[in-house]
């Protein structure tokens, strides 16, 4: 789907770039597609490898330039909605693309490399401040915050909000 969907793919398709993409860390691949605004391909990397991904999901989007408009990437946003009487964060309908496999479960991978690697430490490495925003429960608090500061940046560099 990366590609424009099967229709296209065989056009499209390019040896190199799938050999770069399928060894390539998938959160730097998430990063490198909000840095050039490419939101389709980011949207289906959210959508199939959101365990990888939706831990980190502030951070990514806090790469988008800021000169690109929310709007055109604001359903990968994170959404509220009152329920029982009060606001909870929206979760991201993930998908799969087929059943895992019982190898690339927790307790295999574990046995296999006790220490799994956080694929998304670099992401904080370089923007130490967006180390609070990693997490696998998003609050409303937190979102709100984010929502501020990511205000205050495209305001700060673009003059736009």
């Amino acid at each position: 789907e990366i590609l424009g969907g099967p229709h296209v793919a065989e056009q499209r398709y390019d040896a190199e770039f799938f050999k770069k993409f399928r060894n390539q860390n998938i959160v730097l691949s998430a990063r490198t597609y909000a840095r050039e605004s490419n939101v389709r391909a980011l949207e289906i990397l959210f959508t199939y490898h959101g365990s990888d991904l939706l831990p980190h999901r502030l951070a990514i989007l806090s790469n988008f330039p800021e000169t690109t408009s929310p709007h055109e990437y604001s359903f990968l946003l994170p959404e509220a909605c009152r329920r029982d009487g009060a606001l909870k964060i929206l979760p991201w309908n993930e998908q799969k693309h087929r059943e895992e496999d019982w190898c690339e479960r927790a307790p295999c991978k574990l046995m296999v490399e006790p220490a799994l690697q956080d694929e998304g430490e670099f992401l904080y490495e370089s923007q130490p401040e967006l180390l609070k925003y990693r997490t696998t429960e998003l609050s409303i608090k937190l979102a709100t915050d984010w929502y501020w500061k990511r205000a205050e940046e495209i305001e700060n560099y673009s003059m736009q909000v």
